[in-house]
């Protein structure tokens, strides 16, 4: 993979004919921050790469406001753009009108584009009982819908739940793409560690404090209570608790925890390298999250996991992968039965869900192999 920064290089100095045709522009979070995100956006690369031979990247911020000189560089010298993955259809994450979500592109400059677009492996991230989008956004997404030669998202939820912004011509256009971080076993075959199989009682806690009230409503205390009794149970019966800390804001939990007097390791993951986030994954046999990619990653890996579904993103994951009864929902009454019990069956039955990650990758991988297919084929008929 070979990363370039063409664009703090004046055009004037570029020998043009170099680069024509030969780097795919990646808008997306390149610098360490919420860790998720850190591994997912190199996941990318690294997928297009390992399945399409080594392409020259060109890193484009995601969120830096998209000027006509962008457009002419990109028209200029580039093969593509590559837009995600990430849950990029939220409004209140870097808010702006030109698009109404978080590629901060004007319609007259998304018309403007002349090379391929590839719309990779992004989510519908609106929370429950969150406001609507702004009206821009129905407009932008057909448009760029309309001109993008894959446009995948991450679930089948997102597509449900994005049907309804377009018109009925182009909702045929919206293709199943899983996060490369539900991959990363296939892309990293030298991290994967047998943790899990080897029977190591050491789980992981992620929990998500943004949008706070929209996660937990009026009952806050008695869910996070609940969490932590089985989290001292956990640790009664042996378990190694470790708290994994994807973004700032992250730690709240810890007073519910040291109310209930559970012993743990707190983990800093937010801000650090990639292959920090990757390492800590691969060696942890469970993860208990609230987060996407505290699940995705870690499945990724071949690890087991349970899901604290706040946000349906985390539903429509267990679902593609057929494994519903992996997740509790935060609405459920009985939140520590619940999680003592499923921390229980998969202890107890390891070899199974070992079986269950391995044939659920590999069905995500099957169909990530068609949809790099049908890109080739479309960057091919661009030039």
């Amino acid at each position: 993979m070979r990363n370039l920064k063409i664009s703090d290089i004046p055009l004037v100095k570029l020998p043009i004919e170099m680069f024509k045709g030969k780097y795919l522009a990646h808008f997306g979070l390149h610098k360490p921050g919420n860790a998720g995100d850190t591994l997912l956006f190199l996941a990318v690369r690294k997928l297009f790469d390992q399945t399409n031979g080594s392409y020259y990247w060109n890193l484009e911020q995601l969120w830096d406001e998209i000027t006509d000189k962008t457009i002419k560089r990109l028209n200029k010298i580039s093969k593509g753009i590559v837009i995600g993955g990430g849950g990029l259809l939220l409004k209140d994450t870097n808010p702006n009108q030109k698009s109404g979500w978080q590629w901060s592109c004007s319609i007259e400059q998304l018309k403007q584009i002349e090379v391929p677009i590839i719309v990779f492996a992004i989510g519908y991230n609106r929370f429950r009982g969150q406001n609507d989008f702004d009206p821009v956004f129905q407009e932008h997404i057909q448009e760029t819908v309309r001109r993008s030669i894959f446009f995948g998202l991450r679930n089948h939820g997102s597509i449900r739940s994005l049907k309804p912004y377009l018109d009925s011509s182009l909702v045929q256009k919206l293709n199943f793409q899983p996060c490369p971080t539900t991959l990363l076993s296939y892309l990293y075959p030298e991290k994967v560690d047998n943790c899990f199989e080897d029977g190591k009682r050491q789980l992981t806690l992620n929990m998500s404090f943004d949008r706070r009230q929209l996660r937990f409503g009026i009952r806050e205390d008695e869910i996070l209570t609940s969490i932590a009794r089985a989290m001292k149970w956990a640790m009664q019966e042996g378990w190694e608790i470790n708290l994994a800390i994807h973004c700032p804001g992250d730690n709240n939990i810890e007073p519910w925890l040291i109310q209930e007097q559970v012993m743990f390791r707190k983990v800093e993951l937010g801000g650090k390298p990639a292959q920090e986030v990757l390492d800590f994954y691969s060696k942890m046999p469970l993860t208990i999250g609230m987060r996407g990619h505290s699940q995705m990653i870690p499945f990724g890996m071949g690890n087991a996991i349970i899901s604290l579904i706040s946000h349906d993103k985390l539903a429509y994951f267990l679902e593609d992968i057929n494994h519903t009864e992996w997740g509790i929902d935060l609405k459920s009454q009985d939140i520590e039965e619940q999680l003592v019990e499923k921390i229980k069956v998969i202890d107890e039955q390891r070899s199974m869900v070992k079986m269950q990650i391995i044939n659920a990758q590999k069905i995500l991988w099957n169909t990530t192999v068609q949809n790099i297919e049908m890109i080739k084929i479309g960057l091919k008929e661009y030039r």
